[in-house]
């Protein structure tokens, strides 16, 4: 589609799209969803302070998916939750 490639990790390629918005392409075999016909779609939302962003969902009841964590390997913080319609949301931020 012509977007700038700003990330490779050969399992996850991220792409520009405009100004601060990124698309990202993850092959299902290493990343958290796998092929289906229905809701395979992450909404990756990046943030200065992720524990900041759990603390204050769970203190509105929301319940998470996980807990804030190290992802040594991609260099983030993160932690996952769902929304009601079923949607994964990924709270992150970059190492």
């Amino acid at each position: 589609m012509g977007f700038e490639l700003t990330v490779d990790q050969c399992w996850a390629k991220i792409y520009k799209v405009t100004g601060n918005a990124h698309i990202g392409l993850v092959d299902e075999k290493r990343g958290y969803h796998k092929a289906s016909p229905t809701k395979p779609v992450m909404l990756t939302l990046l943030v200065s302070d992720v524990d900041a962003w759990y603390r204050g969902l769970t203190a509105k009841g929301i319940k998470t998916l996980t807990e804030p964590c190290d992802v040594q390997e991609l260099k983030i913080r993160m932690f996952l939750l769902q929304d009601p319609e079923g949607y994964v949301i990924e709270i992150q931020k970059f190492l």
